[in-house]
């Protein structure tokens, strides 16, 4: 199957509607790296699942054209790097793979300081003080983090150590499953 490009998602998704509404459709794939996108459709707009190694790694609901296809560019910059597809072969994107790694390590100190920072307002005092580790803190980054998901749909992109290999990963635990989801056909 070829990879669907940004510039045809919507026509894509208009064309295919009757059978994402019950089906799971691949659009791209990274095949080395065992990544899979897919879409379907749910509650009237598109819908994207990542898959690695047949792992979900991450979905998200979108709310209009332009919303779906800006979080089909992101999804294909994230995890089909280095190439992202536009309207023709010669105008893909390539993108440096050797900063990703940096960038995630930044990502992640900059999640870890924001905390220690909101810790310090909130309690008045440093929560080293009040017997908070590292540990107890990125508990509590990841209670909010799944907490605005849940409760606003708002995914937070947050990098995460998973058996030694460094994902990107909205929220959570990419192993917790909680069954409500389908799973891609």
């Amino acid at each position: 199957m070829n990879e669907i490009t940004v510039d045809e998602l919507w026509e894509y998704f208009a064309e295919h509607r009757a059978s994402l509404s019950s089906n799971y459709h691949r659009i791209a794939s990274n095949v080395e790296d065992g990544i899979e996108i897919y879409l379907t459709e749910e509650h009237g707009f598109p819908f994207f699942v990542v898959e690695c190694d047949g792992e979900r790694v991450f979905e998200t609901q979108t709310i209009s054209a332009l919303d779906a296809e800006t979080t089909y560019e992101d999804l294909l910059t994230k995890y089909i790097l280095p190439e992202v597809p536009t309207e023709s072969a010669d105008e893909y994107q390539i993108e440096d793979d050797q900063d990703c790694p940096d960038q995630d390590e930044d990502r992640v100190d900059e999640i870890e300081c924001a905390a220690e920072d909101f810790l310090l307002v909130l309690l008045e005092q440093h929560p080293e003080d009040c017997g908070l580790d590292s540990t107890d803190i990125d508990e509590i980054v990841s209670m909010v983090e799944q907490h605005l998901f849940d409760r606003f749909g708002i995914s937070v992109y947050h990098p995460v150590d998973v058996d030694g290999c460094t994902i990107r990963y909205p929220f959570g635990d990419p192993d917790e499953d909680d069954g409500q989801q389908k799973l891609p056909m």
